[in-house]
């Protein structure tokens, strides 16, 4: 099986990427018993994607995190009872609206309202990466190594700024090109 592979090939097991689209027959093995990285292939993710980039779901998805924002901050408010419960209201009709443009019938696969699917857990546990085609990788080149971006808890003080830092920082090392 697996470590035949690596011994015909003479691969550094760190070196493979493994891709399935199954996440129980393709990716466990590889991802418990080698040392190689695996990559989920989610056809769904690209219709997804689409839908999530439409200017309408963007709208409506700042709506809903202001709403739930005005809901976490004003419920401390007494005289805000009866606006809270509409603010409740409110988000739960976007909340269903957003899932159907998603899918009519199930929503996201990925999420249930602000939290991980199991499917989604599961991909994030025994997938190193994931995307919607193996096409999507033939843009890189074949030594070319993804890194993760640090994830934000919500314990954790947000770092809002960093995408400036970096078009500062490429601006200063073109600007030295010159």
């Amino acid at each position: 099986g697996l470590e035949e592979f690596n011994r015909l090939t003479g691969y550094v097991e760190s070196n493979v990427i493994y891709m399935g689209d199954q996440i129980y027959s393709d990716l466990v093995e590889p991802q418990r018993a080698t040392q190689w990285k695996t990559a989920a292939i989610i056809k769904e993710l690209g219709p997804e994607i689409e839908q999530m980039n439409c200017p309408s779901f963007r709208s409506d998805l700042t709506k809903l995190m202001f709403v739930e924002k005005l809901l976490a901050e004003g419920q401390i408010f007494p005289e805000c009872e009866e606006k809270i419960e509409w603010l409740k209201t409110e988000r739960s009709h976007i909340r269903t609206h957003l899932k159907h443009t998603i899918n009519p019938y199930f929503g996201s696969i990925f999420r249930t309202s602000n939290s991980r699917t199991a499917f989604f857990y599961n991909v994030g546990r025994y997938a190193d990466i994931y995307t919607s085609s193996v096409n999507n990788f033939l843009d890189f080149p074949m030594d070319y190594c993804f890194y993760t971006s640090r994830e934000s808890y919500p314990h954790e003080a947000p770092m809002n700024n960093v995408d400036d830092m970096m078009d500062s920082c490429i601006g200063m090392a073109r600007s030295s090109d010159i």
